[in-house]
């Protein structure tokens, strides 16, 4: 939409660059929709923008975090004497419990009031969700109390915002009868967020009684069950490790017409995360029936009667297990033990490809389907005033249940460690000439990078791209990962290099902060490292040559006298945008986020963080963690001026010296004395 407005011919209005600023807003593009609203003032600077066009502005940059630009428009719209109505304040409202500025938040809502400004739901359901990430469940309490009494009526979000905040605290059956007081209130309009709210409460307290109470209810509501549903229930039965359940969970996913995802194919191979609750969970049942059978024999003392509170899973004995029906804790089973969970979705891809070879008739195909899509008799006044079955998939491509088939057991031979066997499959893909999918080539490039493999990995990226698949983000985390713990560190920069360039791991988000959340492997995370330090090398030198700035020492060599350098720049009419940041620009605090910390809503085991600490540990960098967060480590603006400049003063004087090979240093573990 922005350059079909630069068409000539084509005269936007303000109605044009608003619609622009909005749309951009609701893509979580605060830079675009900043610029955009720039290029308005421009185009018009003869008329003030609307209080329409600024509340996008600030939503927009409320869904980017960036809490001071928000307030800052929303400070300049009433000095302007604009008068803002409740669509502001949410706004503004919204800009700072996205941003974790929760007093902040609390400020714009108490001032609400003093302003003439009328709350409304949207409003309580920002202030809901601030306190919910607080995990304030009695002030949310209180403040929906609140809401009753000023006649305000709770909608979905509402429901679900509570619903996800009790469950985050493990209180299950206080969700749950949030959900259930949801489905007797006629007026509020469900879909299938506030049950999938509900059943990923009951999934993370690991409780499938509560979970299959959720099902029945959303069905009696006549909602159908979405792809997070069916990955919900994929969480908790792999968690279980009862892998007939997740077959069975994935042959319904399928049959409903869905399309998986990676985070599908994740929960079918279990989050480990969650398979460690539950293992802790039955150990303390397991200890507390042990301490009963002992207080009940005579040989067992008050104390070892409670005792069981104290039992860490680490202890647990080989009696123990034998007592648990089979369930090995995961300190005596491999981590890619995924019991006969290939075999099953083996028959799950023997049955999808007699179906592609005999299909059933329309007859079939529709039996059973009828009393789904009616309301069901039991369904709320909103529901059956929607009148028709929400949420059903679009019909599915021919062919297509069989390659999510394969995806599903390609995924589950990887994670169980059997790489030939994945070879194999994926050779019956072809010569059965089914078609691939990106999740088929990631299995694929994934289990070459776990064997090491990085040549037949680049192999298997250039047959993707020969198929007109385009990979994603985690096609390129396997591809950066086995090139950088092979030791080919120019090839790992580069494939990182073609990632940003296609949209992917770009973790610098904000000058000085590198975020490296989204990261799965220690060996990507070291790539992005050194070139996100080679970044902060190049700004840290700009300030001596800024037209050698990011090409490194090699570049200010050729300028042998640094007086005639800085002349040269004075000559120059370089424009601003042209030069780079430099280290002064930064923010005082430099930070890598590892997103590893004691509050990390991550699952599974994360290496990143220790690869982070080991690579700038052996570089003898300033960089700590901090004790406030120890998911991420932090250091003085100047301090990481002096070591980078430093640094590259001692390179020089080795090549100088005779070592040419000191100018390629480029942070590579081999010169921190990084062991993999």
């Amino acid at each position: 939409m922005r350059d079909d407005k630069q068409t000539p011919g084509v005269t936007p209005d303000a109605r044009t660059y608003h619609e622009v600023v909005a749309a951009l807003a609701r893509a979580h593009e605060w830079r675009l929709a900043e610029r955009t609203f720039a290029e308005m003032r421009a185009a018009f600077p003869n008329h003030d923008p609307n209080v329409l066009v600024v509340t996008s502005l600030i939503s927009a940059y409320g869904k980017g975090g960036q809490w001071e630009k928000a307030n800052c428009a929303f400070e300049t719209l009433r000095e302007a004497g604009t008068p803002v109505d409740t669509g502001v304040y949410n706004a503004l409202l919204s800009a700072a419990v996205s941003a974790a500025r929760y007093r902040e938040a609390q400020k714009v809502f108490d001032r609400m009031p003093t302003e003439g400004v009328r709350r409304n739901t949207t409003t309580y359901n920002a202030v809901l969700t601030s306190l919910g990430r607080q995990r304030r469940l009695r002030d949310m309490e209180s403040l929906r109390r609140e809401m009753r009494r000023n006649g305000i009526e709770s909608n979905e979000t509402t429901f679900s915002v509570l619903i996800t905040a009790f469950g985050n605290a493990g209180e299950c059956e206080k969700a749950c009868a949030l959900l259930e007081e949801a489905c007797d209130t006629p007026w509020v309009y469900k879909s299938a967020v506030v049950f999938n709210s509900a059943l990923g409460a009951c999934v993370k307290a690991g409780d499938q009684v509560l979970a299959r109470r959720v099902l029945t209810l959303m069905k009696g509501e006549g909602i159908h069950p979405t792809l997070v549903t069916y990955n919900t229930q994929l969480m908790g039965a792999s968690a279980l490790r009862d892998w007939g359940e997740v077959s069975d969970i994935y042959r319904s996913l399928l049959r409903s017409g869905q399309q998986p995802d990676a985070i599908t194919l994740d929960c079918l191979c279990g989050i480990e995360k969650l398979q460690q609750a539950n293992d802790a969970r039955l150990e303390q049942e397991a200890a507390a029936c042990r301490a009963m059978e002992r207080a009940v024999a005579g040989d067992g003392t008050a104390e070892g009667a409670v005792g069981h509170d104290t039992v860490s899973p680490e202890v647990t004995t080989a009696s123990t297990s034998a007592s648990l029906d089979g369930v090995v804790p995961d300190s005596f089973r491999p981590r890619n033990d995924l019991g006969d969970l290939c075999e099953r979705l083996r028959v799950v891809v023997a049955e999808e490809t007699r179906l592609v070879r005999n299909p059933p008739g329309p007859a079939e195909s529709d039996a059973g389907e009828g009393s789904e899509r009616g309301v069901s008799i039991g369904a709320s006044s909103a529901t059956a005033r929607r009148g028709s079955f929400h949420n059903i998939p679009p019909p599915a491509l021919p062919g297509a249940a069989l390659t999510f088939a394969y995806d599903a057991l390609l995924r589950a031979l990887h994670i169980a460690g059997r790489g030939e066997e994945v070879e194999r499959v994926f050779s019956d893909m072809q010569n059965a000439n089914v078609k691939r999918t990106v999740h088929t080539y990631n299995s694929l490039i994934a289990s070459h990078e776990a064997r090491r493999q990085w040549q037949r990995a680049g192999d298997a990226m250039a047959r993707m791209q020969e198929e007109g698949i385009a990979p994603d983000a985690i096609t390129f985390d396997a591809l950066v990962d086995v090139a950088e713990e092979t030791g080919q560190w120019d090839r790992a920069t580069a494939w990182l290099e073609q990632a940003q360039e296609e949209g992917h791991l770009r973790c610098e988000d904000e000058l000085g902060v590198l975020d490296l959340h989204r990261i799965r492997s220690a060996g990507t995370a070291q790539t992005v490292l050194r070139w996100w330090l080679r970044r902060m090398r190049a700004r840290a030198l700009a300030p001596l040559d800024a037209t050698s700035a990011g090409r490194g020492t090699r570049a200010i060599l050729e300028k042998t006298v640094l007086p005639s350098v800085v002349g040269a720049l004075a000559d120059q009419k370089t424009q601003p945008s042209q030069l780079p940041a430099q280290i002064r620009d930064l923010p005082e605090q430099i930070q890598v986020v590892t997103g590893w910390g004691k509050h990390s809503q991550v699952f599974g085991r994360s290496p990143v963080k220790e690869r982070v600490l080991a690579l700038l540990g052996g570089l003898n960098s300033p960089f700590d963690v901090p004790e406030h967060n120890i998911g991420c480590v932090v250091a003085d603006r100047g301090d990481v001026r002096a070591w980078l400049v430093r640094d590259e003063l001692l390179s020089l004087v080795r090549f100088l010296g005779g070592n040419k090979d000191a100018l390629k240093r480029n942070f590579n573990p081999k010169s921190a004395g990084t062991k993999k």
